[in-house]
């Protein structure tokens, strides 16, 4: 893993590695396996590297040949995961920029849409002041026409008689 650093761990690249019982196989108890080769996962403890920097840990011929299938499969598996999560990262990275052009397009309409509303807001103001106004008017007149109204219901009724 990158960003992990060995602190305080004197490495001897001259000793000879130690002889451990192996744990992969389980065909003898009496089988052996130098250190740097048993899984870090179950002795929860970092062993250094004796493999020169950049070149990385080579699969050798001698492995057992269901633990070098399962070793190719999880790269291969993590090679695809890593190209699936670039894939995915593109994908949303394209999104973004999608959604940002449309981003500027809505904004320019909403800035559209917000002063049409406004003129139209303004104009409704007007029309209804209008409105009133002539409502008013209307009621004055209605006010001046109603004696003389039922004056002249009053003046058939005077004819007939």
């Amino acid at each position: 893993m990158e960003g992990i650093k060995i602190e305080n761990v004197k490495q001897t690249p001259d000793a000879p590695l130690p002889m451990l019982p192996s744990s992969g196989s389980g065909e003898a108890d009496h089988e052996m396996a130098p250190a740097d080769q048993i899984d870090q996962s179950k002795t929860g403890k970092e062993v250094p590297d004796q493999v020169p920097q950049g070149q990385g840990r080579g699969l050798g011929n001698n492995m057992d040949p269901k633990k070098l299938k399962r070793i190719t499969a999880g790269r291969e598996y993590s090679l695809r995961y890593r190209l699936k999560q670039q894939q995915h990262t593109a994908q949303l990275e394209t999104d973004v920029r999608s959604l940002q052009a449309e981003l500027a397009v809505n904004s320019s309409r909403i800035k559209y849409a917000d002063t049409r509303n406004s003129l139209l807001r303004a104009e409704n103001s007007c029309m209804q002041q209008k409105l009133t106004a002539l409502t008013r008017q209307l009621a004055f007149k209605n006010g001046l026409i109603s004696p003389f109204s039922q004056s002249v219901s009053l003046f058939p009724m005077c004819m007939t008689k």
